[in-house]
């Protein structure tokens, strides 16, 4: 009876150790995926803004009503010392008080929260610097993150030997020439790029748009397909198109170009973040 006993508790000890061992096993393969699925490719797409120490600064455009008459200017960079007849000036220029001095676009704020969540879910939580096109323009220290066109956007494609450049009939791949523009009205086409500051390697993120919804769609492709980019492109920078048509929404925009191809090794090491990225690029 006593041996009897003594078997079933080790057979209960066993039991116990057993589910215990078995549930480490579990909770250490589901990090271990979570690791490979988002902080490795994290890690190399964002590299130098993923747990960086030196702030990440967080472009966005912004305007103000002069004459408190519904019709909102931006201001330019005062990067000149010649003083200029005009009204659109550094802040600083500025004489009269508002209620409410600076606003800034639905779509802007919208990408801002796109934007935002990525980095929260990569881990960047802290020195997240939200700025001004035309207030730090002459900032260029800092990994950043432009959203939406505006002086600082126009110089980062004329400095950071970008892949595409707005033109006024819409997007152009510089490489081939090949235009991208809306084939209709109510089309909007959104630009997600990512360059390298030739000056100091440091990463400069551009969120644009061809027109204000744009910039969403181009926020929202980061949100939905990072980490396949991250898997593909690593460190590099690279770029693609979006677009969608008014009627159905930014949610709904499709890839109509991506540049740089990634070569058959990529593909081949990476199929399952390939073929979703493939099947996102739409014909139009």
């Amino acid at each position: 009876m006593i041996a009897f006993s003594t078997q079933i508790w080790i057979s209960l000890v066993i039991s116990v150790l057993a589910g215990v061992i078995v549930t480490i096993v579990v909770l250490l393969t589901r990090i271990l995926f979570y690791y490979v699925r988002d902080l490795l490719p994290a890690g190399s797409l964002f590299s130098g803004i993923r747990n960086a120490s030196n702030n990440c600064m967080i472009f966005i455009r912004r305007m103000t009503d002069l004459e408190q008459s519904g019709r909102y200017l931006s201001p330019t960079p005062n990067y000149s010392p010649i003083s200029k007849d005009s009204k659109i000036q550094y802040s600083a220029q500025f004489k009269k008080n508002q209620n409410i001095p600076w606003v800034t676009s639905t779509a802007t704020a919208m990408a801002m929260a796109h934007i935002l969540n990525v980095l929260g879910r990569i881990g960047r939580s802290e020195n997240i610097e939200i700025t001004y096109h035309d207030k730090d323009y002459e900032r260029w220290d800092s990994p950043m993150i432009i959203i939406g066109g505006g002086w600082k956007a126009h110089r980062a494609l004329k400095t950071c030997n970008p892949y595409y450049q707005l033109q006024p009939n819409g997007f152009t791949l510089i490489s081939s020439g090949e235009a991208f523009p809306p084939k209709c009205d109510e089309e909007d086409i959104g630009l997600l790029e990512k360059m390298i500051n030739p000056t100091n390697n440091q990463p400069i993120w551009l969120i644009h748009g061809y027109r204000g919804a744009g910039v969403v769609s181009a926020s929202y492709a980061l949100v939905r397909w990072w980490r396949y980019l991250g898997w593909i492109y690593g460190k590099k920078p690279f770029a693609l198109l979006v677009s969608f048509n008014d009627r159905d929404g930014w949610q709904q925009s499709n890839i109509i170009s991506l540049y740089p191809k990634p070569n058959w090794f990529t593909k081949l090491i990476h199929p399952h973040s390939w073929h979703k990225l493939k099947n996102m690029i739409k014909r139009r």
